[in-house]
């Protein structure tokens, strides 16, 4: 296989699957980072009220239509050539 070819896949991979070059100590970091932000949500949650929700809500969504927005490409042309994010 050419370098070149090689190198694409091996980037490809690395792209799409970050965590399979992390070492334990790392994994174990994000691990706990992740675990500390779900008990900050439950936290918040649970003092949040139903109105403040929605309205968190609805901001939240307004940023994944834009980031959706935003993760398609366009040719010269106009044409979609990639979308990154699958719609819903």
């Amino acid at each position: 296989m050419q370098l070149k070819e090689l190198l694409k896949e091996s980037l490809h991979a690395w792209i799409l699957h970050p965590e399979s070059h992390w070492t334990e100590e790392s994994k174990t970091h994000f691990e706990d980072k992740k675990q500390e932000r779900s008990g900050i949500v439950l936290k918040v949650d649970a003092i949040t009220m139903p109105e403040q929700r929605e309205n968190g809500r609805n901001e939240l969504q307004g940023y994944i239509d834009d980031f959706r927005a935003l993760a398609k490409v366009e040719d010269q042309r106009g044409e979609l050539l990639i979308t990154l994010l699958p719609k819903q």
